[in-house]
Order: structure tokens, then sequence, then C-alpha cells
């Protein structure tokens, strides 16, 4: 780990082989390099629960950090969390690690104040990806060679499938780079299930993390007779029966070998002769000697008096005691010290007491245990001041449930109802600390507990009960029983507005099923009419248009900023904003593009009439993208996208609105007025928000627009076609075909520039559909373009304009590519001008070049270092091919520098390219190879090999020619 990379070791064995002791052996090494420990151990008692236990290493993993870094390396990690993940991030995050807020105790003011507004914010809730997520990359931020951690987790056989994926995911995954972590993992191997064990090695082995194995045995005789010898202070040949009577029974385990001399002991079966000063024994093998560790400890623990046994019995059941189990319950210490005398117990720094060895608790249970922890947990709920603040509260759920039939047969219902209500009060807290599986147990239980007429005697609580549930069961990729869930509280319902937040809901989950987006536009627009908002996509939508723009005209941008917020009596003007931009989601897929244009419009409209909601940044947003697509009104559409983005980050600022605002401002709009590497960026924080609330579907719209507007600011290849196979890999594994199919295409035509075979292959059937028609038509576009395939590049677009006319929805959303074809057609139709005599050809290829001049023009002003390269780029071209000579070179030098200011490597590579072939026809051959060699230097970054190949050609062909001449 101390040398950057992530190592796992996996120690086997039986129960008391020294599995745990082997492990205690490096702690000292990992102080000495700096690093941290954190060990955590999983009982068989809280298999549901080891979600928890997990995020809790990881948490004190932020507290052995603030512990034990100096104030400098604390303000080094601040830094890195914040540079690494950002604000907004760092407040979602802190959901799961609460503790993070401590690193940031030290600094600025404005920081705090930025963290403590993020963290106010009310986002929509976390899921098991999301929480994946989240810990993935926490680790990426704060890993180091220099701060090894060692993570110790014991017993890994009674941890759930979910939880050691989670650890596994977090660890190797590639995506988040993380260094300097060693990962031990111990386990039972008599007692793990091994499809168990070879899921966790599988999802370890991903991405090559090296994994070690160690398995431990019994001891052999020899160093087992040494060991039992050293221990009886004999020579072995005087204990020879002994320890051959010893080894038979217990194969060498050392555990049970010292517990069995202890039981011996006190049976008087070998006693200590302080004369001959020497041991003694009966013979062993006539004797009745169990060979059972547990039942041997239960022996010792009944001659123990019922006071300790009755403390041992509740360490049992809360697998260990806490101090503030120990002080509501009144157990005396001196009993406490008595157990750690006995070697039962260990007293904890922090106070807390815990079992030596799981035998130990094992042989601790006795009796009726599920009525005694039942009982126990009704006695500490009766002496808990407050339950919902009760740091016990899981720990008493589960002794209660532990009986949740026999212990309520003798219970009335007042009692039934408590605890009802505590199991939901139990899944409230589980899902705060993330642990959804848990969580839907408890509310499962909280449900199973009321009478059969709940629907009419407690009706609020059972609409509460029946959407937490769903919640957690969706968190936990359990969708029937979330669809069970919603639907129950949509045919019970009293009123719409007791159903309102479940249709939303099951729409939502509607729309993610592939071919049910039809359906959950109906479900939407039956709800918006029963909201009194009759959606009539067959009405006059261009009249809508024109009074929402008067309106808009009519106001100031102060005006619009400032205008009245909907309040808290304005729920159906708010519901009705929130069905409308679900319903405007849903068919700016495709469904409906004429629906999407009126429930659109009527958002905008109903937000400047009436006020505005968290769905009004979304709206302006979109409605702006419409304006900026129909030409005259440009100005308009991008005033209200700045409107819109100034309402979200400074009025509502609401993190489950980030993903979707972002989406339209920076996938569709931000490329004309900001750097592209900006939107690349912007694009990838609302993705990583998206992850960290586990909205994957929005997660992956955003990373397809990611890497598109990457691809177009000349990211270096390798490191692009990484990020599109992450981005391949997620739409696949959650079944997102269009994106999927996207991302395909994209690699295609990243691996044809690097000279190789993409790893994921396309169907070589036609497209279906429009959408993927045009991603089809545009790659192979690109790639004419790059090959210097200049004549298919404008055969290419002939065939497609009449196609892309007539689909004006599809181009809107597609404006970059279509502004990247314009300029690369008109770079193409220069090269054919110099080719050809025919003139309707010149002429076709003029009115090509004319279109993207007049492009450029408009669009250099609005943001030079997208445009301006271009811009100038294509001038030199138009002197070229008029035989300008000094003014062409002029304007290339202008290319050059302008596309290296922007760092756009591609583009400053063809800018030299272009430059070299005029010098070569100018004859000018020393200027044309220096730019040639230029331009190769460049697409050598870029990673591009087929231009690297095809420019070092065209140089040895030139120096050939130089040397003839």
């Amino acid at each position: 780990a101390t040398s950057g990379t992530n190592e796992a070791l996996l120690i086997g064995g039986f129960s008391g082989s020294g599995k745990s002791s082997l492990v205690d052996s490096v702690l000292p090494y990992v102080s000495v390099a700096g690093g941290f420990v954190i060990s955590k151990k999983f009982c068989q008692s809280t298999n549901d629960s080891s979600l928890t236990l997990v995020i809790e290493s990881f948490n004190e993993l932020v507290n052995l950090l603030i512990e034990e870094c100096t104030k400098e390396e604390l303000e080094s990690v601040a830094s890195d969390l914040l540079s690494s993940l950002g604000m907004s991030f760092l407040a979602v995050l802190q959901n799961v690690l609460p503790a993070i807020e401590l690193i940031f105790a030290d600094a600025s003011p404005e920081t705090l104040a930025s963290l403590q507004t993020q963290q106010r914010a009310t986002g929509p809730a976390l899921t098991s990806h999301s929480v994946q997520f989240l810990l993935e990359r926490f680790v990426c931020a704060i890993s180091s060679s220099e701060r090894p951690v060692l993570l110790h987790y014991d017993d890994i056989q009674w941890c759930s499938p979910q939880c050691l994926k989670l650890i596994a995911d977090v660890l190797s995954a590639d995506e988040n780079g993380s260094h300097g972590f060693f990962l031990i993992c111990s386990y039972r191997d008599n007692e793990i299930v091994q499809s168990l064990l070879d899921g966790f090695t599988e999802s370890l082995g991903r991405f090559s993390m090296p994994i070690h194995r160690i398995q431990l045995h019994g001891i052999s005789y020899e160093p087992f007779q040494n060991m039992v010898s050293e221990l009886m202070s004999m020579l072995p040949r005087h204990i020879k029966s002994l320890t051959m009577a010893l080894y038979e029974k217990t194969k060498g385990n050392p555990f049970f070998t010292f517990r069995f001399i202890e039981s011996l002991v006190d049976k008087k079966l070998l006693t200590h002769d302080k004369g001959a000063k020497r041991w003694t024994w009966t013979d062993l093998e006539d004797q009745e000697v169990t060979e059972n560790v547990v039942h041997i400890l239960k022996e010792k623990m009944r001659k123990l008096d019922s006071e300790t046994q009755e403390i041992l019995r509740i360490a049992a059941a809360f697998d260990g005691l806490t101090e503030s189990l120990i002080n509501r319950l009144g157990l005396r210490c001196i009993k406490l010290k008595m157990t750690v005398d006995e070697g039962i117990l260990r007293r904890a720094k922090s106070g807390d007491y815990f079992f030596n060895h799981d035998k130990f608790r094992e042989a601790s249970i006795t009796g009726d245990e599920i009525a005694f922890r039942h009982s126990l947990g009704m006695r500490l709920l009766r002496l808990s001041p407050n339950p919902d603040s009760d740091p016990l509260l899981l720990g008493i759920t589960d002794c209660i449930d532990a009986d949740t039939n026999g212990g309520l047969l003798n219970s009335d219902s007042s009692d039934i109802l408590l605890i009802s209500n505590l199991n939901k009060i139990a899944g409230e807290k589980a899902a705060k600390n993330s642990d959804f599986c848990r969580a839907t147990g408890y509310l499962q239980t909280a449900l199973s507990l009321l009478p059969r007429d709940h629907w009419d005697a407690q009706y609020n609580f059972s609409i509460e009960l029946h959407l937490l549930l769903a919640q957690c069961a969706l968190a936990s990729s359990n969708l029937d029983l979330a669809k069970k869930s919603l639907r129950q509280i949509i045919s019970r319902g009293r009123e719409l507005n007791d159903t309102l937040d479940a249709h939303f809901k099951l729409i939502l989950m509607t729309n993610l099923v592939r071919g049910k987006q039809g359906m959950a536009l109906s479900s939407c627009m039956e709800i918006l009419g029963k909201l009194e908002e009759h959606v009539d996509s067959s009405g006059d939508s261009v009249a809508m248009v024109v009074s929402i723009r008067h309106k808009l005209n009519s106001r100031s941008d102060a005006e619009l900023f400032n205008f009245k917020q909907l309040g808290a009596s304005d729920t159906n003007s708010k519901r009705r904003l929130q069905f409308l931009s679900q319903a405007c989601l849903i068919s700016a897929m495709g469904v409906d593009p004429k629906t999407n244009l009126h429930v659109l419009a009527r958002s905008v409209e109903i937000s400047l009439s009436e006020g505005y909601s968290q769905d009004t940044p979304f709206a302006f947003a979109a409605f702006g993208l419409v304006l900026c697509g129909r030409g005259k009104q440009l100005e308009e559409g991008k005033r209200l996208l700045r409107i819109a983005m100034k309402l979200y980050r400074e009025r509502f600022n609401d993190p489950s609105q980030l993903s979707i605002v972002f989406l339209v401002y920076y996938g569709f709009f931000a490329f004309i007025v900001l750097p592209l590497q900006t939107c690349a960026e912007k694009l990838r924080e609302a993705s990583i928000m998206s992850l960290g609330f586990g909205d994957v579907t929005m997660a992956i719209s955003l990373s397809q627009q990611l890497v598109q507007k990457s691809f177009h600011a000349g990211m270096i290849l390798s490191a692009l076609a990484s990020e599109i196979e992450r981005h391949i890999r997620r739409a696949v594994k959650f079944k997102d075909d269009a994106n999927g199919n996207y991302g395909r295409y994209l690699l295609k035509t990243v691996s044809v520039l690097r000279g190789g075979e993409s790893s994921y292959h396309l169907s070589e059937a036609k497209p279906e559909n429009d959408m993927l028609r045009m991603i089809d038509m545009y790659h192979q576009f690109i790639q004419s373009f790059w090959l210097g395939h200049y004549q298919r590049c404008h055969y290419l677009i002939s065939k497609s304009v009449p196609w892309l006319q007539a689909n004006d929805a599809l181009s809107d959303l597609q404006k970059l590519q279509e502004i990247m074809m314009k300029f690369y057609l008109s770079i193409a139709c220069c090269s054919l001008l110099r080719t050809i005599n025919s003139k309707p050809k010149k002429n076709e290829y003029n009115k090509a070049i004319a279109a993207a001049k007049m492009m450029l023009s408009q669009l250099a002003p609005e943001c030079a270092h997208n445009y301006e390269n271009k811009r100038k780029l294509l001038q030199a071209e138009i002197h070229s091919c008029d035989k300008k000579d000094e003014a062409a070179r002029q304007a290339y030098r202008i290319a050059i520098m302008s596309a290296k200011s922007s760092n756009f490597i591609h583009e400053e590579g063809l800018a030299f390219e272009l430059a070299g072939k005029h010098c070569r026809r100018a004859n000018d051959k020393r200027q044309a190879r220096e730019y040639l060699s230029q331009a190769i230097m460049c697409y050598q970054k870029w990673g591009c090999k087929v231009k690297v190949d095809a420019l070092t050609n065209e140089l040895s062909d030139l120096d050939y020619l130089g040397e003839i001449n």
C-alpha cells in the first residue's frame, strides 16, 4: 500500500485458528509507515446491518484523519476533497459520512457557509448505487501512498453479499483511482458459503487488484507439543500422553486447546502438585469430555452468579455493551470487571465492552433467547427518554423484533402500535445511515404490525409508512415491492393530494422501463387533468410561445429574477408545475414532440403568472433552449437561459434539480458562450451529483454530453476512450440502449482515429430510429473528415440535409454536432475546390463555405475561445483558394495561436497541417516541412495515429522531392 497500489489479503481458517492474532501482528508496522488502521467485525446476528458497519468504518477513517493529521495535513486533505469533489458533492457525501464536516472546521468562513448552505438544501433520497459511488469518490479523494490505510473486516462469512460487493467495488473500481489501501478480510472457511467468497474475489479482481491468500489450519503435532510443554512448564516427554489426548480432542486449535485445559482444571481432571512442582492428570481417554468448545464455555459460565450471567446475555443480544447501555440498565462495575477478569469480555478505550471471542458470545446465549431479547428490548424502550434520538434505537428494535409474534400475543393494541411506530423510526434512521435493506426490513415489520383496518384507523400513518417503504425498496433495487407500496397508496388514498407523491414516483419508475414511456406520459397527463391542467397538444402552441415571449420581453432581468415564489398555500400550482416538468422530460425523448412544447410553455406561463417553484429554473432553461433554436429569437433564448441559471444558483439551489438544469444549460446551450472544457467539467460535476443521488438514468445522459463535449474539445484520445468505455459499461448495466449506442458510435470513431478496433461492436443492421440514423451519419462524417475523405464528407451531408430539415427537434438537440459538421464541411469543400472544374459543384462547395463563414462570424464574438480559431482557419483556407498567399499565411498563424490558447490540440494540428499543405502548394518546402512536423507532433499528443501516419508519409514524399530537385 505504501508503494501506491491497493492490495487485498484473504485469511481463511476455522474459529480459533489464529486469524485475528495474525492480523494483530502486522498492525504496529502500519503505524510505523504513518498509516491508519480500521478494524470491524461482522456478527452472525447483524447480517442485515452489515452495510451500516461498513459505512461506520469509512466514517471512522475520517475521524482518524482528524485525530492523527497535523493542521497543515488536514488543510491539504480538505483542499483535495474540495478540488476533487466540489462543494455540492461534499454536501451529499456528508449525508453518508457525517464526520466529513469536521475536516473543514478550520476552513474559511466562505467555505463553511457554502457547505452549510448546500447541506441544508433538500435533495433526492440516496440509493444503494449512490452510496457506492459516494464512497468511491471519497476513497479516491483521500487515498495516498503517504497515508496508507489498513482496512480489516473480520468474519465476513456473516456479511451480506451486497455489502461485500460494495467493499470490492469501492476499493477496486477503475474510475476512482484509489491507492494506498490494504484490505484484509478474514473468514471461517468451514462456515462461509463458497459462492459468497467467489463473488467477492471476482469483484475484487475485476480491475486486476492483487489478491493474496493465507489458509490457517490447526497447529501440527510438533509445534503443538512445544506449545503445551511451555504452557505446563514440563518437558515434552513428560506430558506426551496429555499432549496426544489434547491434540486428538482439539485438532491443534489453539483457542479450543486453552479453553479445554481450563475446563480440565475446573473439573479437577488436571491438577498441579505443588510439592512435586508438576501437573498430573487423569487418563482423558476414559473420560466423558466434550469436543465442543461452546459447551465447555457454557459449563464455565454456569458457575458465574446470576447477575453476571444476565450481563453476558445482554452483551450477547447487543454484540457488546456500550456505555449508554450500561448506564441505562444500571449494570454494576464490579460485575463487569469480573467478566474481564474471567477473560470473557475486554474493555475498550471508549469504555465499551466486547467479547474476546465469538465463542464466548455463543456460550452466553442460554434458555429462550428470543423471549429474553424481546423482553430486554421492551424494558429498554420504556426506559428510553426519546426513541427518536436514542443511540440504542436500532439495537432495541432488533431485540423487540426478535419475537414480534409470540412476544406480542399478550400485548395490548397500544403496545403493538408503539412497536410499529418504533420500527418506522428505526427504518427512517437506517435509511438516513444509507442502510436501505435494513430500513426496508424495519418498515415491513412496522406494516405487518398494523391492524387490518389500518387504512381507516391509522390513515396518515399508513400513507407515510407506504411512502417510506417504497422509497427504501426503490433505493435497494426492490422495484416490485416499491411499485406494490405505491399502488396501495393510490388505491387506498382518500383524496388526490394524498396520492400525488405516489403517482409521481410510480410514473418515474414506469418511464425507466423500456417501451413504457408512452404509458408514463399518459399517466402524467391524467394526473394533470385531475389537477385541472388540461393539456391539449393539438392546440395552438405558437400563440402560447408568442404570448410568453411578450411577457418575458416586458420584464427586466431584475423583475424576472425577483418575481414572487409560490408559498405553502399554493399547493395546486406547485403540483401542476411538478407534473408538467415530468411530462416535459418524458415527451422530450421523442415520445410526443407536440406535447413537449405545450407542457413546457405551460410551465413557463404558470411560473410567470402565479409564481416560481423549484421546477421553474428547468422550465426557463428548456424554453430558452427552444428560443435559441429559432434563429431570430437567439438573444431572447440566451437571456432566459442565463436567468434560469441565476435562479437555480441564487434562489433555489435545489440539488434534485441540478442535473436536469445543467444538462439543458451545459449540454445543449453553453458551448455557444462558454469554453467547451468548462461545459465538460460542469457536465461531469452534474453526472457525479446524479450518481451521488442514485439517479443513474440522468447520470448516463449527462455522461453522453460529457464525452461529446470532451471529444470536440480535443481531449487526449486514450483518456477519452476510457471515459467512453465507462459510459458504455454504465449504460449496459442499467439497460440504457440509446445512450449506450451513442457511446459505441463515438468509441468507434475514436478507435478509427487511434488506428485500432473498438472493444464495443455495433450492430451491422441499419439504425432503427431517426436519432440513431443521425448519430450514424454524423460519425461516418467525422471519421471521413479526419481520414481525409473529403468527397465522402460532402456526399454524407447532401444525403442527410433533407432528412435533418424534416426533423427540426432532433437538429435542435444536436446543435454542437451541426456546428462542427458545417465547419469541417467548409474545410473539406475548400480542399475540393482545388481539384474540380465543374461549375455546379463549385457553386455547391462555395455555398457550404459561405454558410460556415457566416455561422462562425456569428459564433466567434459570443465565444472566441471555441470559435475564433475555426473562423480564422476557414478564412485562411479561403485566402489559399483565392491564391492570396500572404493573407493566407497570416490567417494560418492566427488560427494556430488561437487553437493553442484554447488548448484545442486537435485543431492546432489541423491548422498546422493545412498551413503546411498551403506552403507546399506555394513551393515553400522548408516552411511546409516545419508546419507538417508541428502538425505531426500535435496529432501525436492527441493520439491520432491515422493522421500521424498520413502526414509522416506526406513529409517523406516532400523530402524525397526535395532530394530530386
